[in-house]
């Protein structure tokens, strides 16, 4: 039996680290063990995490779960650990908790801008396998919220207008969630705006840039490029589309039959 251990390198090749720096890096690594070893279904404790082998190199070290792991369970944490620096979400073999990707994502937002730490996965006990991480492989944490840079979509109802402000915006209750979206929009789609009003019951689809809350990973503001209503559903026309392509569902229906 063997332990899950990591290795970390951080500030190396600069003369020392400003303790506030090196006490906020620290707090924020520890939460976000605390928050894998749930997933990885280890013992909650507050000594569970054990830093050891210190070196010279401002700040190199070891962090080790201080009990030992049969070898299918060890192997699956650090396969997940692995995929979580390698920014390789489809190869983890844990399921994680929102708040655990969110936790790790804060950790390099410590990091200065031209820093680079490096972090690794001992599968033996000699050498261990190695990813750089930069600031810049966070998302930037922006007003409380996760910036990802990602575009993206949602759905949902209007349900206010915000507008006399600074930034006007209207706000969203998303369809999959329920939560409230502030959504800001510039000038020019004011118009926009004013139609998707006239139907208080209609489903919109907004498109733009978007940041999430770090716990939830729920989408709370969208940087808006477009508005556009959804579609009025109608029945006969999805009843014709069944219809409309016999010769490849009867293909399909005898592949899965075969």
């Amino acid at each position: 039996m063997k332990r899950l251990r990591l290795h970390l390198e951080l500030n190396r090749g600069r003369h020392g680290m400003p303790l506030a720096k090196l006490a906020a890096l620290q707090l924020d690594l520890l939460a976000f063990l605390s928050s894998l070893s749930s997933d990885l279904h280890l013992p909650i404790a507050d000594d569970l995490w054990l830093a050891d082998n210190f070196k010279n190199g401002s700040l190199l070290y070891d962090v080790e779960a201080s009990i030992d792991l049969d070898e299918y369970p060890l192997s699956l944490a650090q396969d997940t650990v692995e995929a979580l620096l390698a920014c390789r979400p489809n190869d983890l073999t844990v399921s994680l908790n929102a708040k655990t990707q969110a936790r790790f994502d804060k950790i390099w937002l410590h990091l200065d801008a031209d820093e680079i730490a490096r972090i690794g996965v001992y599968r033996t006990q000699s050498e261990p396998s190695l990813f750089e991480l930069r600031r810049s492989s966070s998302p930037q944490l922006v007003g409380g919220l996760i910036d990802r840079g990602e575009y993206g979509e949602i759905q949902g109802e209007v349900h206010s207008l915000i507008k006399g402000v600074k930034e006007p915006y209207i706000v969203i209750r998303e369809l999959s969630t329920n939560e409230k979206v502030n959504c800001f929009f510039k000038k020019p789609q004011y118009k926009a705006i004013v139609d998707l009003l006239e139907d208080q019951q209609a489903i919109v689809f907004v498109e733009g840039w978007l940041r999430l809350y770090p716990e939830t990973q729920f989408v709370k503001r969208v940087q808006v490029e477009e508005f556009r209503p959804a579609p009025d559903f109608s029945l006969d026309a999805y009843k014709r589309m069944l219809g409309s392509m016999p010769d490849y569902v009867v293909e399909q229906l005898d592949e899965d039959v075969a």
